[in-house]
């Protein structure tokens, strides 16, 4: 009979021996490794067996001489040799007992809640009252890392569809979050001195990566570090990768975490608000951790359209982290366009949108007067309600056939000026009356024609 995975009785430590309390201990040791291995599934199945076959040979060399406590032996020697067959079966024996105790809810709920009370790290709580924090002279201001785009320490998602530059643009940001100056025409803090900006570049060949942000000649060099991530799905949520990346981002003296892109480096669900909740809280317990002021993740957006929003791809959880959301959108459809418009939205004195232009020659990104589309298709309305009206005015009176033939318009945009006048109409900007075949028949409203005729006199 194998030894049971969770004990059913255990003496007091009263009526135990020294070596029994010793014996005892190892084989807590070993139940709770176990379960712990099946529990976290990083482990693989062999490789747990092999752990459990090593554990069983130790066991069987110290039992063959003398055994503190014979209810914890090993039924597996045979002949003063380990029976490989009854190996065997108790290896099957305990892996089973493990998926067993794991799949039992008290259990379970018992190792999540060592889990997670193994993460907490308590919060230092610098002024207790309002008073405090009053009478602290040394409060800093609220200041931006980036002015109208983000506050000094918030966190920033990137979001843009495919071809839309978003490295190009992270590393023009790059270059001015390590030298200062302005970025699109706004004042950026620099990385403090020995500081740096840490890129995990996970989108560009390392050769090509390296070449495109050498040619922004940077001249605060040594505040930049490019890290070659392509290929290397990171699971931050598993304890080494995490201790790894906090001890990497420190020894860096990192100021600035910088994360291209999301998908490569996730590797998770981003429909999951679940998944995607868990693993972003350890990136920013690993901010706090390093030290870090900012972190920018950048990140792929939905399938836009004309007269669609282009949000960011995913779970709605991915644009509840960030202080900041900005989006690069295209101007045009033509691929060749080099002209884009960065929107934020987020917390503070933001700037709703930056036009910029890109210089293929020298890699560099600079504001710009941009006509977007929705600006373009607003002076377009105007332009066609300038016309019905003034059509209108001019004849004094006039029903919508005549308005589409007169201003030589398609049957398509029929559907338009009808639209158009009803509005005038409703507002009280034009009068309507039935006229022969039940046809609507629209005049400037009686306050206004006094106004019109002047404009007509004196264009």
């Amino acid at each position: 009979m194998t030894t049971p995975i969770v004990a059913s009785f255990v003496p007091s430590p009263e009526e135990l021996t020294p070596e029994q309390i010793e014996a005892y201990a190892d084989h807590a040791e070993y139940q709770l490794g176990l379960l712990e291995a099946v529990w976290n599934s990083e482990k693989e199945r062999k490789a747990l067996e092999a752990e459990l076959r090593a554990y069983a040979y130790r066991k069987a060399a110290f039992l063959h001489t003398d055994d503190p406590e014979p209810s914890l032996r090993l039924p597996l020697l045979k002949n003063g040799e380990v029976d490989e067959r009854a190996l065997r079966i108790w290896v099957e024996d305990q892996l089973r007992s493990a998926d067993a105790a794991v799949n039992n809810g008290a259990i379970r709920e018992g190792l999540q809640n060592m889990e997670d009370a193994a993460a907490f790290d308590p919060p230092h709580i610098e002024h207790e009252t309002l008073a405090d924090l009053e009478a602290d002279e040394n409060i800093p201001e609220l200041r931006y890392r980036v002015a109208g785009m983000h506050q000094h320490g918030g966190n920033v998602i990137i979001a843009a569809q495919a071809k839309a530059g978003k490295t190009t643009f992270m590393f023009n940001l790059t270059k001015t979050l390590a030298d200062g100056g302005e970025f699109l025409g706004q004042e950026v803090i620099p990385v403090a001195e020995g500081k740096r900006v840490v890129y995990w570049d996970a989108e560009l060949e390392t050769v090509y990566a390296r070449q495109q942000m050498m040619s922004l000649n940077v001249e605060s060099k040594s505040a930049v570090t490019i890290v070659p991530m392509k290929g290397r799905i990171t699971p931050l949520h598993v304890d080494e990768v995490k201790e790894w990346t906090i001890k990497h981002l420190t020894d860096l003296n990192a100021e600035v975490w910088v994360i291209d892109t999301l998908s490569r480096i996730y590797g998770g669900d981003e429909d999951s608000n679940t998944e995607f909740t868990k693993w972003i809280a350890v990136v920013d317990e690993i901010k706090r951790r390093a030290g870090l002021s900012e972190v920018y993740i950048v990140h792929h957006a939905g399938h836009g359209g004309e007269g669609r929003k282009i949000r960011s791809r995913g779970a709605s959880a991915i644009l509840a982290w960030p202080e900041s959301l900005w989006v690069l959108e295209h101007v045009t459809s033509d691929e060749e366009d080099t002209q884009r418009v960065v929107k934020m939205t987020g917390r503070g004195d933001l700037l709703n949108s930056i036009g910029y232009d890109w210089d293929k020659d020298s890699n560099r990104i600079f504001a710009a007067e941009i006509v977007t589309k929705d600006a373009s298709k607003q002076s377009k309305d105007k332009a066609f309600e300038q016309s019905v009206w003034d059509y209108v005015a001019e004849r004094g009176e006039c029903n919508i056939n005549e308005v589409v033939r007169g201003l030589g318009l398609t049957s398509g945009q029929r559907n338009k000026v009808s639209r158009t006048l009803a509005a005038w109409d409703h507002s009280g900007q034009m009068t309507s009356r039935k006229g022969a075949s039940n046809a609507t028949f629209y005049s400037v409203a009686p306050f206004l024609r006094a106004t019109v005729q002047r404009t007509m006199q004196h264009p």
